[in-house]
């Protein structure tokens, strides 16, 4: 079959056009194969009628890996067939050798866009735009509408995170499988939850400031406004309230200054100036 709008050969110099930018709109579906592998050119045919039916729900790319060695070196590929699915500039799933139809199918299932991630996008815009409550509708919607997707549930607990529902959160958060449960983004929502469970029935942050500044020891007053701050987006704040705590008392809630300060680095990445700052205030107190 030759080129269509569905269905085409790519190489090494329009990669990135044909197989990343494309995948931002549709999942790309990228067969690497050669002449003279038998299960390449059984399993092709398969793809290329599969790639027509779904009218552009997903889209084949086929890189000939004799020809196009750096892309196939690059990608990983050691065997014949293999098929890498590519979906917002990352590779998201793989196979390798001859499957059956069926088995191909669910597999494009997986990963083609359905209505419930058009609800789930909708509930995530409204969540960034301010309306957490009608964002968190939307994704327990979705996730009603397609309950085996479980990465819509990431996005629910995301949701519950949102509106300060810790329960709910956890609840959501312990339907997931082992692997998406200690995912980065999972350890993140959990880091999240115990602020949240820290500043349940606190103070406000003006009483807590003044109840510091008048028992400057009160390490629980400390810790919840440092919570506070975390919630509120306010990391700095949070680092210095926590730091305050390790000089204070590294007993506290079993090093509770410590812990806070690392669930916000998990918080914000490795690479964050923040992050940066405070572990060298870390190793000068702790050495």
């Amino acid at each position: 079959m030759g080129d269509t709008p569905h269905v085409f050969n790519v190489i090494e110099a329009d990669f990135d056009q044909l197989v990343l930018a494309n995948s931002q709109t549709q999942p790309v579906f990228v067969d690497f194969w050669a002449a003279w592998c038998g299960p390449c050119q059984t399993l092709m045919p398969i793809l290329e009628k599969l790639a027509e039916e779904y009218q552009g729900k997903f889209v084949l790319a086929k890189i000939n890996s004799d020809e196009q060695k750096n892309l196939a070196e690059q990608n990983g590929v050691r065997s014949l067939p293999t098929i890498k699915v590519f979906y917002k500039g990352k590779e998201v799933d793989s196979f390798t050798g001859v499957q059956p139809e069926p088995v191909i199918r669910q597999i494009i299932e997986t990963h083609i866009e359905r209505e419930s991630d058009k609800i789930r996008d909708k509930g995530l815009a409204e969540i960034k735009n301010g309306d957490e409550e009608k964002g968190l509708e939307l994704l327990i919607k979705a996730v009603e509408m397609d309950p085996s997707r479980d990465y819509l549930k990431l996005d629910l607990a995301k949701g519950y995170i949102s509106v300060g529902n810790a329960i709910k959160a956890t609840e959501t958060l312990e339907t997931l499988p082992y692997n998406l449960r200690s995912s980065d983004e999972a350890e993140k929502m959990n880091a999240m939850i115990s602020f949240i469970n820290a500043t349940q029935n606190s103070p406000s942050d003006t009483e807590l400031e003044a109840l510091i500044i008048k028992h400057p020891d009160d390490l629980e007053a400390r810790y919840q406004l440092g919570a506070s701050k975390v919630l509120a987006d306010d990391n700095e704040a949070a680092l210095k309230q926590f730091l305050e705590i390790m000089q204070c008392d590294r007993k506290f809630r079993d090093d509770a200054g410590l812990n806070g300060i690392l669930e916000v680095f998990k918080l914000l990445g490795a690479e964050h100036e923040l992050v940066k700052q405070y572990r060298r205030k870390l190793a000068m107190l702790l050495h």
